[in-house]
């Protein structure tokens, strides 16, 4: 019996990473691009991801579906909130217009995965060595990895 996946987790996210790199582009203002959440992070403004406990569904004895949640975050220094916050809601509309229609796809992302969707945003602040804090615009992006399991 062998596992094979339609829909893995690292696919997936080659493919959207590739669209973070165009949102980064079009905000401009030397946006840095992290796949995963460092635990330094110097350069800002930047957009990382963090994917906390995934859900997971036994379709049926041939089918398997992995649905992870990745929160994808656009971050800035913490300073000057007022003029700051005014820059991270330009960022939350960019990647907005970017993102929700690559989404909303038959097959999005060169058919990495079954389906994907963004299910809100939201402000965070986030502590990189309990001294940097980040204000950012999470968005949760909820991904349907499907395996099939052939003999």
């Amino acid at each position: 019996m062998t596992l094979r996946p339609y829909g893995s987790l690292r696919t997936f996210m080659d493919n959207y990473m590739q669209l973070l790199d165009q949102v980064a582009v079009t905000c401009g203002d030397d946006m840095v691009v992290r796949r995963w959440r460092p635990i330094n992070l110097v350069d800002l403004p930047a957009i990382y991801n963090w994917m906390p406990q995934a859900l997971f569904e036994q379709r049926d004895l041939s089918r398997w579906r992995d649905i992870p949640t990745i929160f994808t975050r656009v971050g800035i220094g913490g300073t000057d909130v007022e003029t700051r916050m005014e820059r991270l809601e330009d960022y939350a509309d960019i990647f907005r217009e970017i993102v929700d229609p690559a989404f909303d796809q038959p097959q999005p992302l060169n058919g990495s995965c079954y389906k994907v969707f963004r299910t809100g945003m939201s402000t965070v602040a986030d502590t990189f060595n309990e001294a940097r804090t980040v204000l950012a615009i999470q968005f949760p992006i909820t991904v349907w990895l499907d395996r099939h399991i052939h003999a």
